[in-house]
């Protein structure tokens, strides 16, 4: 030991660590396993025996976890290469036996990953659970029947939470296919020189079908699954499962996935006994799921705004929330004092508020918004169909209808402004048309669309003349646009960028308030004050923005309504007294 450190005293350089060789491709072929998922990464099988492609199945069964796991990194990389040149057309000859052999034994493989699925290993329950997402795809339609009858029972019989939540995340997944664009085939990798590729074509009823079978299976159970998960929306311990329910059951109403109104109309059909289950011991982060649950239901931007007449499941669960909200259940029930705060000391509030979560409360708020929206809107639709369904001398029940409504609605946002102002600092004579925009004005869609809920509550009871002043002033249409614009600093280049994003529903928004500008301009006149030069500025700057854009024909679309209402609102400014 002496004459080692004699050595290295001696001014003698340090001898250097030996370098490790890293394990190449060719290192690596004594393991059909190892070689497998190498070539998966590629993507072509090629080079390999036919042989090494029958080892996937047995070592998902392996008693050594780690070959579990790169076994189901393996059979994900192959799924995935599949599935994506299924898509492109062209496949490796190689990988395309090598699925077809996987879709004629796809009992022992399926029996494998069910089992993986209801390990009590999270890594595997997660990765078996992907893999079976990607092998409904790429079986036939027959044998993925098979595959999410297992799925679906899981989901309603089996007692182990990964294996409930990572099937509910793969019936998820599933909803959410959508056949990719032509223009995905650029960023695809292509397959290395040298591989044997065959023309390949995918069926393109295969994804309807998959989709059609996962809505008639969990139809057929629907009632004892909510059942199931409505008494679990309180329990800490199962607060992973709900919540992956409630982002399948979120997934299967929404417009985005392509399902018709008849595949799920039943899955509207529980919808207010969740509410009832769900009580001020739900935690923040499952009151979130089921606000965006509601908030899908009453996608009032995107979907509802536009129809003519209002379907009734948004309709009748608009009528519950606004009857929760009035009673003073749903607001008081919020976990908003529970909810997440801000890092390092600082308030989620707002400005100079306390400390709360301020995600919760804009969700809370935008779908109250949305309530009252979708019910002012339904009762419009019934009156119009009334009035031109009789003489002009009808009976003065659509009035008594409306003052009723009227009632509720004034003591909803009456509700509403209480419950903000007395966890936020806002003055109390402002209105809810004003801080609701302040509000929601760090998240574009939610502002956007509680600006339109707001607009088509103005424009509906706008022609009404007994509604009271302090609501009026809370649902003034005109308000919101002047603070709207105060939050964008009276830049109109914002509202340029809001216009060309299709994030937001801001084309309907301003469309549709221009119209509002130009029929009831005296009231524009009113709400805007001392403020009228600032805010038409801001109009004037956009429409002179657009026709740049459209004489250099840069515009994405044609913005010809937008240019002519804002030159109509100009015209009007211009032979208007109070303008100058």
């Amino acid at each position: 030991m002496t004459e080692s450190r004699l050595d290295v005293s001696g001014g003698g350089p340090a001898a250097k660590r030996p370098r490790l060789a890293s394990p190449g491709p060719t290192a690596r072929l004594d393991d059909p396993l190892a070689a497998l998922h190498e070539r998966a990464q590629l993507g072509c099988l090629c080079p390999l025996p036919a042989a090494q492609l029958t080892a996937l199945t047995a070592q998902l069964s392996a008693a050594d976890s780690r070959r579990q796991v790169l076994a189901l990194s393996t059979l994900q990389l192959l799924q995935e290469a599949a599935l994506q040149q299924l898509r492109l057309g062209s496949m490796c000859r190689q990988l395309q036996r090598a699925v077809c052999a996987q879709r004629q034994a796809d009992g022992p493989l399926l029996e494998a990953l069910l089992a993986l699925l209801a390990s009590g290993t999270a890594l595997l329950s997660c990765g078996a659970g992907r893999c079976l997402t990607l092998a409904a795809l790429l079986l036939p339609p027959g044998r993925a029947q098979r595959l999410l009858e297992a799925l679906v029972a899981a989901v309603l019989e089996s007692e182990r939470q990964l294996e409930v939540c990572h099937a509910l995340n793969a019936l998820q997944r599933l909803i959410e296919q959508h056949d990719p664009p032509e223009s995905a085939a650029g960023g695809a990798r292509p397959l290395p020189a040298g591989c044997a590729a065959i023309s390949v074509g995918p069926d393109p009823e295969t994804l309807s079908e998959i989709k059609c079978a996962i809505t008639a299976l969990l139809e057929n159970r629907w009632v004892p699954v909510t059942q199931r998960f409505c008494r679990l929306l309180t329990r800490p311990a199962h607060e992973t499962e709900v919540l992956a329910f409630l982002r399948l059951w979120t997934t299967i109403i929404s417009v985005k996935n392509n399902l018709s109104i008849v595949e799920t109309k039943s899955f509207y059909g529980r919808l207010e006994g969740l509410m009832s289950s769900l009580g001020g011991d739900a935690s923040p982060h499952v009151w979130r799921a089921v606000l965006d649950l509601y908030a899908e239901v009453l996608c009032y931007g995107s979907t509802i705004a536009l129809q003519d007449c209002v379907a009734e499941e948004p309709a009748g669960l608009a009528h519950a929330l606004l009857r929760q909200t009035r009673a003073g259940r749903l607001l008081e029930a919020v976990p908003y004092e529970r909810g997440v705060r801000a890092f390092a000391g600082s308030s989620s509030g707002g400005a100079g508020g306390s400390g709360g979560d301020r995600p919760l409360m804009q969700k809370t708020v935008l779908l109250v918004l949305k309530a009252l929206a979708v019910t002012v809107k339904e009762t419009r639709c019934e009156s119009s169909s009334e009035a031109s369904a009789r003489s002009a001398g009808g009976s003065g029940s659509e009035e008594q209808d409306m003052v009723i409504i009227e009632r509720t609605l004034r003591e909803v946002v009456r509700r509403l402004d209480g419950w903000v102002k007395a966890r936020l600092p806002f003055h109390p004579e402002t209105p809810m048309s004003e801080w609701a925009v302040v509000l929601l004005c760090d998240q574009d869609d939610y502002l956007v669309e509680a600006m339109v809920c707001l607009l088509d509550l103005c424009a509906g009871l706008a022609e009404r003349a007994r509604v009271q002043p302090d609501f009026e002033r809370a649902i003034d249409a005109h308000r919101s646009f002047v603070q709207f614009l105060g939050t964008v600093r009276r830049d109109h280049d914002l509202l340029l960028d809001f216009l060309i994003s299709n994030e937001t529903c801001f084309l309907l928004y301003l469309l549709r308030y221009l119209k509002f500008v130009r029929k009831h301009w005296a009231r524009f006149l009113r709400a805007c004050g001392a403020k009228l030069q600032e805010v038409m500025g801001v109009l004037i700057g956009l429409r002179i923005s657009l026709q740049q854009l459209v004489a250099r024909d840069l515009f994405p679309y044609n913005v010809t309504p937008i240019l002519k209402l804002l030159e109509r609102c100009e015209q009007l400014y211009e032979h208007n007294p109070a303008a100058g």
